[in-house]
């Protein structure tokens, strides 16, 4: 397992509000790389592997318009979306958000905030694949 964590310089500050909700600061990105250096550094760690994304279409949206936007190569990346797997793995739950399915799974760490986000899609996958494999 690996992880790619990056900054990237936004050229304007951050607001208050995406302060409050993510904890990224202004200060915090000062200095970061600019978006087409971490997107050709993101591309090349995604070379050949699969995307375990919640609600992939949002997040993947961004990324290939961002790829194309820098006119980046990239492959037609293989994703893999928790909600879709959540929704046929686990009943009873007042929706499929991932703050909703990470207190189900009992995982105690923030929300909004990209590595922790990943860490429950991460934690969710395995909970649901092994669901998926007990039943079949």
């Amino acid at each position: 397992m690996d992880r790619f964590e990056r900054f990237v310089e936004p050229f304007y500050p951050i607001p208050w509000k995406i302060t409050e909700l993510t904890g990224i600061s202004t200060e915090m990105v000062m200095g970061a790389a600019p978006i087409k250096q971490t997107l050709l550094e993101l591309n090349a760690f995604l070379e050949g592997e699969t995307i375990v994304a919640h609600n992939a279409s949002f997040d993947m949206k961004f990324l290939v318009e961002n790829l194309k936007r820098h006119e980046i190569d990239h492959e037609n990346f293989k994703v893999i979306d928790t909600v879709k797997l959540a929704r046929e793995s686990i009943a009873g739950v007042p929706n499929y958000k991932l703050p909703t399915l990470k207190y189900y799974l009992g995982i105690n760490v923030g929300s909004h905030n990209a590595i922790e986000d990943c860490l429950v899609t991460g934690a969710l996958y395995y909970h649901c694949k092994n669901v998926q494999e007990t039943y079949l």
